[in-house]
């Protein structure tokens, strides 16, 4: 094919409106878990600087998490949001019969995320 290698790319300049328009996210239950997303999230930033990304996790962790003391605080360099979820969401969206609510990050965020602004949503899980 004419034209290969094609041209490096500096990724860090290609920045499209529709990028603002998506959210990258995932689960955290434990501070060791809460690392390793927030690893996977910066990792998405450094080639997506216009997305937003976000940790969901329980309410009270969420507020402990906005200390500037908290590890969280330290990793996430002001990139990563912490999404709380209050128990009564969790529990509501398991009781109804349809899915577990342990699966609630996959099917219940995306719209979190759309009331945010966001019209994508993309689970790093």
């Amino acid at each position: 094919v004419q034209g290969w290698p094609a041209p490096a790319v500096d990724a860090r300049t290609v920045c499209t409106p529709l990028e603002s328009r998506v959210a990258f996210f995932g689960a955290a239950d434990g501070k060791p878990h809460l690392y390793v997303l927030t690893v996977a999230l910066l990792s998405a930033h450094r080639f997506h600087p216009a997305a937003g990304y976000y940790a969901l996790m329980p309410q009270g962790e969420a507020e402990a998490c906005r200390r500037a003391e908290h590890p969280f605080s330290m990793w996430s360099r002001g990139v990563v949001r912490a999404l709380p979820l209050d128990a009564a969401s969790a529990t509501q969206f398991g009781s109804g019969g349809g899915y577990s609510r342990y699966t609630f990050h996959r099917h219940a965020v995306p719209e979190m995320l759309a009331a945010r602004g966001y019209d994508f949503s993309i689970n790093l899980d």
